[in-house]
């Protein structure tokens, strides 16, 4: 999931720029639900999350208030409350793709991959989030099946255009999860030799891999590679600072995470 900071935003009132009251608290249904949007609308996703529980307390069965519920407290990480108004906004409305997706993720993270299953099974595979099916399933086998299973999984990724990256990290990480040190190695090279062209979520990945698996120095080439082509930056000082401290730092590959 994104994690978006959170922040109050002051309205400033009155004679003077320096006089602040504090947003006078909406009343009646609407009220609260024109405010949510106002918050939503100036990226204060915290604020919306919490006047649209509010409001769904005083309309429960609103399906517009369900999803705009889950779909900016899925944003702000807030996946507790989200999967909660998912769960109900599913069983309105089976048609929605998104909407199980976040209910099967936040059964991931109770490690309830039985009832995560059944979630993926509502959600069409030519939907906005069918690209997601084959990973979401591959780790829902991996606690109860063999590798060979689990990664057979992800072949569809290969077919689908852009995807070649995301097959050989999941891959990769799969296979460390079974502790197939080697397969996870073939899978992160090809990633490796083109490190100055990843993405840094990509390349954050590889790199933890490599460091889990014992090549620091492989993890640390990467860096380099990636900051001689891209320059110094935030991400390059954030990651060498990460690689320079106890390897445990990487930590072990779960199905939940």
């Amino acid at each position: 999931p994104v994690i978006i900071a959170l922040a109050v935003v002051p309205f400033l009132t009155g004679a003077t720029a320096t006089s602040v009251q504090t947003p006078a608290r909406p009343k009646g249904l609407a009220g609260i639900y024109l405010s949510a949007r106002h918050a939503e609308a100036i990226s204060d996703e915290g604020r919306a999350t919490t006047l649209l529980n509010r409001a769904l307390e005083m309309d429960p069965d609103n399906e517009s208030i369900l999803r705009q519920t889950y779909f900016i407290a899925a944003q702000t990480g807030f996946f507790g409350t989200a999967a909660i108004a998912a769960a109900r906004s599913a069983n309105a409305s089976p048609q929605l793709s998104l909407a199980p997706l976040i209910v099967a993720i936040q059964a991931y993270h109770q490690q309830k991959y039985d009832q995560a299953m059944a979630q993926l099974e509502k959600i069409p595979a030519q939907s906005a989030v069918g690209f997601a099916l084959p990973l979401l399933r591959a780790w829902g086998l991996a606690p109860r099946q063999p590798a060979e299973t689990a990664l057979a999984e992800l072949a569809p990724l290969q077919g689908m255009n852009g995807a070649t990256d995301l097959f050989n990290v999941m891959s990769g990480l799969l296979n460390e999860y079974y502790g197939r040190s080697a397969q996870a190695l073939a899978n992160y090279g090809p990633l490796a030799g083109r490190a100055d062209q990843l993405s840094p979520a990509i390349l954050r990945i590889v790199i933890d891999g490599y460091r889990r698996l014992g090549k620091e120095d492989q993890a640390k080439d990467l860096i380099k590679q990636f900051a001689a082509s891209h320059g110094e930056s935030l991400f390059v000082d954030g990651i060498a600072e990460i690689t320079s401290g106890p390897r445990e730092q990487s930590k072990k590959v779960t199905a939940a995470q």
